[in-house]
């Protein structure tokens, strides 16, 4: 089951303001359309940043779905102790050629 709004609905104020619902929607639904289900997602590294903006975590996976491989970076702003999702990006030559 696909929860895009949820995950929208639980992001940072920053990824709200750089995106619309819609747009991450259209975003991740392709992820999943090309590359299809994770089957495993292995530990690539991880990131804690604090500064005068507030602290952030970065974590890397190297992710193996359906139908081909990549690295996902899901970076989250600790707010009042609870994880919100900033930004995700991935790195996959599947994604653009499936």
């Amino acid at each position: 089951m696909q929860r895009f709004a949820d995950i929208f609905a639980e992001a940072s104020d920053e990824l709200k303001k750089a995106t619309t619902e819609q747009e991450l929607s259209r975003l991740l639904g392709a992820v999943n359309g090309k590359l299809g289900a994770v089957k495993t997602a292995e530990d690539n590294g991880w990131n804690v940043n604090f500064n005068t903006s507030g602290t952030f975590v970065k974590l890397s996976f190297k992710t193996e779905f359906e139908k081909g491989t990549g690295v996902e970076t899901f970076t989250y702003r600790i707010v009042d102790g609870r994880a919100r999702l900033t930004g995700y990006n991935i790195n996959s030559n599947a994604l653009i050629t499936n």
